[in-house]
């Protein structure tokens, strides 16, 4: 985490407590996937512990990294899924294409901010 403290766009970590106890994390990263350097920035990294799903987690943490990333004056970002499609579909994003990921595909996503 030490390596994603940046005050202001990315490299930048957040971990969402739940009664003071880490129940979900997300990374504003600058690249999240080989098969598209030309993107930047993205959400990545965003998981959330079995124990505390179904809490709508997941969403807060979106919409944070979405305000990170207007308060640095980004104008978009964009993400991976391989099975989330809805979930981001519901807040806003945008498919914009596939591509490779390791040994599966996986769909690409823009948020634009503007």
């Amino acid at each position: 985490m030490a390596s994603h403290t940046a005050t202001s766009g990315p490299p930048q970590c957040f971990v969402l407590l739940d009664g003071g106890v880490p129940a979900a994390v997300a990374t504003l990263e600058h690249h999240d996937l080989d098969a598209r350097p030309d993107l930047t920035p993205w959400l990545a990294n965003l998981v959330v512990d079995p124990a505390f799903r179904g809490r709508g987690h997941a969403i807060r943490l979106v919409q944070h990294t979405e305000a990170a990333c207007r308060a640095a004056g980004l104008a978009r970002f964009y993400l991976n899924t391989e099975s989330a499609v809805p979930l981001y579909a519901r807040l806003g994003w945008t498919e914009i294409g596939t591509a490779p990921h390791y040994d599966h595909t996986v769909t690409i996503m823009v948020r634009e901010l503007g």
